[in-house]
């Protein structure tokens, strides 16, 4: 895979797990909030039982007891003093679910069990027991605690639910495809750089180091594509520089190779003699020749990290008196007195 498509399904990954993860806690937070929403709506239905449970307590015998003492009188208590909205008949009320089963639950101050539902489900409410004139100091008399049904079998209520879910899973599918476009973005983004270095990289590796690349960026890349144009002015000025080396290397190379031309050619034609000075001459010049050599050698290894210098003093009025010297070979007259003449001119124009 490119690292186009490797980073756009990284991004899109992510962004479908987190999404999806938000989709389900919503889903069961929205679950959990619908019941607890239709507890409390149900509790209200138990006005006339919380009436008459508080009319009945009784403050020297707190807790109920004789509604503690037999389950038959509380559900009896339940049965004559709830009632539905409608004013349904006394064989709807012995039939309503709310009152049956393991639903509803009465609680002392504590919030201890005094009748009723024995168990307690994960979603319930409850609902404080006062009197008319409300709580004394703020505690109630007691509770009574609603359990969520087990299964719902309302329509209303999962047909409600069903539209929560299609409009949720229509939201994460929207958050996905925006997901999914930001992360080609993000990709492409990161990718049109990276691509422009690719192509002066080739352009690099080709031998052309006149190519530059436009830095429109702050940040890691746009570091990147500045390090790209040193890197190129830096090869384009040690390429200009090696041109040049080599070219002042083969005209250094070409003086004393003229020299010791000019003297064999004299000494074939007998203008000179091969005395002492003039064999002397070419060694000078055979030897300059040599250090010209050894000097490339060592400029070879000059790029090499152990390489190290070695510092001489020299006379510059010799170098310059045999260069002069060396400029005008048969002219005769090479003397101490022809070389200290030299010595005192170049000495003068130093």
């Amino acid at each position: 895979m490119s690292l186009t498509t490797k980073i756009f399904l990284a991004i899109a990954a992510t962004a479908t797990l987190v999404i999806g993860t938000m989709a389900l806690l919503v889903a069961l937070s929205m679950r959990d909030g619908f019941s607890q929403y239709l507890l409390r709506g149900e509790l209200i239905r138990f006005d006339s039982l919380v009436r008459e449970l508080a009319l009945a307590h009784d403050p020297d015998a707190p807790g109920w007891p004789d509604l503690a003492e037999d389950p038959v009188v509380w559900n009896e208590f339940v049965r004559t003093h709830f009632t539905p909205p409608g004013a349904p008949s006394q064989e709807e009320v012995n039939a309503d679910p709310l009152v049956l089963g393991e639903r509803l639950a009465l609680l002392d101050a504590a919030g201890n069990r005094i009748a009723g539902a024995p168990t307690r489900t994960a979603i319930y409410e409850q609902r404080p027991i006062c009197t008319a004139r409300g709580c004394p100091e703020g505690a109630p008399l007691g509770y009574i605690r609603l359990n969520a049904p087990r299964m719902s079998d309302s329509a209303s209520d999962a047909f409600f639910l069903r539209g929560q879910y299609a409009s949720l899973a229509f939201s994460a599918l929207i958050a996905l495809m925006a997901s999914a476009a930001a992360a080609f973005l993000i990709a492409r983004q990161i990718l049109v750089p990276i691509k422009r270095l690719q192509a002066g990289a080739k352009t690099l590796a080709s031998g052309d180091y006149s190519a530059r690349i436009d830095k429109d960026r702050t940040d890691e890349l746009g570091d990147l594509i500045s390090h790209y144009n040193v890197l190129a002015e830096t090869l384009a000025r040690k390429t200009q520089a090696e041109r040049e080396w080599i070219s002042n290397t083969s005209h250094e190379l070409q003086t004393p190779l003229a020299v010791l031309r000019a003297q064999i050619e004299a000494l074939q034609d007998g203008v000179r003699q091969p005395d002492k000075e003039t064999l002397a001459e070419m060694h000078a010049a055979q030897m300059r020749l040599s250090r010209l050599v050894q000097d490339f050698k060592i400029l070879t290894y000059a790029r090499e990290a152990h390489f190290v210098t070695s510092m001489a003093r020299e006379d510059l009025v010799d170098i310059a008196t045999e260069a002069v010297e060396d400029r005008a070979p048969g002219t005769g007259g090479r003397g101490p007195r022809h070389r200290l003449r030299v010595s005192r001119n170049v000495t003068r124009h130093l």
